[in-house]
């Protein structure tokens, strides 16, 4: 019962931790609509700089104005987003095992491996739609481990 109730937290811990993450990916555009906010772009910039390249050709723009992260790093997280909110719903496990999680992220790999090769150009939506699939798995599989490691911790308290 315990355990349950602190599942139900972490649910919703993961989802308001997407959500956060997933909103600072548009710092750009709220920085056009709130110019005072230009205080923290050096800071919100070099958080988002550190899990992506940010090479400008691959960035996503909307309305002219581009994510603080590639397209396939908006993929990946906006899959996570998308896994945590349908988590929050979902009272069954969804396991997903180590070959599960190879086989979501192959596409995301042969992307990156023709695209290194100069096989063909590179793709927004190619690059958006492989890191979808890849981050919407790799939320359950992470989700499965913290869930494990908590059992593990509250059996042992």
């Amino acid at each position: 019962m315990i355990l349950a109730f602190r599942k139900s937290y972490l649910k919703i811990f993961l989802l308001l931790l997407f959500v956060f993450w997933s909103i600072g990916i548009f710092y750009n555009t709220f920085i056009y609509l709130f110019p005072n906010l230009i205080f923290f772009h050096p800071f919100i910039n070099k958080c988002y700089s550190l899990v992506c390249h940010q090479h400008n050709e691959k960035l996503i723009n909307i309305f002219g104005l581009p994510l603080l992260v590639c397209a396939r790093c908006s993929g990946i997280y906006f899959g996570l987003l998308i896994s945590a909110v349908v988590n929050v719903f979902i009272r069954n496990k969804v396991l997903i095992t180590n070959k599960i999680l190879l086989l979501f992220s192959l596409p995301l790999i042969i992307d990156v491996i023709r695209n290194y090769l100069k096989i063909y150009d590179y793709s927004i939506i190619v690059a958006f739609i492989s890191g979808l699939f890849f981050g919407a798995v790799l939320f359950f599989y992470f989700y499965n481990i913290i869930l494990e490691f908590l059992q593990k911790y509250l059996t042992e308290k």
